[in-house]
């Protein structure tokens, strides 16, 4: 199932065009961006229930509505390229990955932008990088899957809110970042995310604020 743009929102039509390159660090790579710590505290258990519980509030600073779609990164792998010691690890994986492909489009209207430019790292793979955009609804397991962004070993999915012009990234339990259409709404979600705010980057998003 394919669809277009269902709205006006500034968001949706950056994420629909293949020239957005969304790649990490989210924060250091978008100007209207905010970086927030989540893990916090002496123990693991302290510090996974405090990841979680932050995960949830941010989460919920952002999307009082669920949120209007999600989207993930997905690679056509030049399979003459695979590494013949580890080749059964990589056709486990590649299977994982189809299955949460199929899982996705198969069940929610869809957008799949193609040929997303390479990181350098990436061209070294030989691979066709694709945007697989969902318009997921509300029964969508959307904080199951923010907490999934916790493990290295799950596909990180990033939600996007079409009201707020956002898109949140979880890269793990560390910490996330937000990334805004507009410096309007950056300005208009400062002060209500600043207390999770990451530190070492708080003079950062406080120029960027005052700019």
């Amino acid at each position: 199932m394919n669809a277009k743009n269902k709205s006006n929102s500034k968001i949706e039509s950056l994420i629909t065009d293949a020239s957005f390159s969304y790649k990490q660090p989210w924060f250091y790579n978008h100007p209207f961006a905010f970086r927030c710590e989540l893990g916090i505290g002496d123990s693991n258990r302290v510090y996974l229930k405090n990841a979680k519980k932050r995960a949830f509030e941010i989460f919920d600073i952002l999307f009082q509505n669920p949120p209007d779609a999600i989207f993930f990164d997905h690679y056509i792998e030049d399979v003459s390229s695979w590494d013949g010691i580890n080749v059964n690890n990589t056709i486990r994986y590649f299977k994982r990955n189809i299955k949460f492909l199929s899982q996705h489009v198969n069940k929610y209207e869809n957008t799949i932008v193609f040929n997303i430019p390479l990181d350098e790292d990436e061209k070294e793979n030989n691979v066709q990088k694709n945007r697989i955009i969902c318009y997921a609804d509300s029964k969508y397991p959307y904080k199951k899957r923010a907490i999934e962004n916790f493990s290295w070993g799950s596909r990180t999915v990033h939600f996007v809110s079409f009201e707020n012009e956002c898109i949140l990234s979880i890269y793990d339990d560390r910490g996330c970042d937000i990334v805004f259409a507009t410096k309007e709404k950056m300005r208009e979600f400062y002060n209500k995310l600043k207390p999770y705010f990451l530190e070492y980057d708080a003079e950062e998003m406080s120029r960027r604020f005052n700019d």
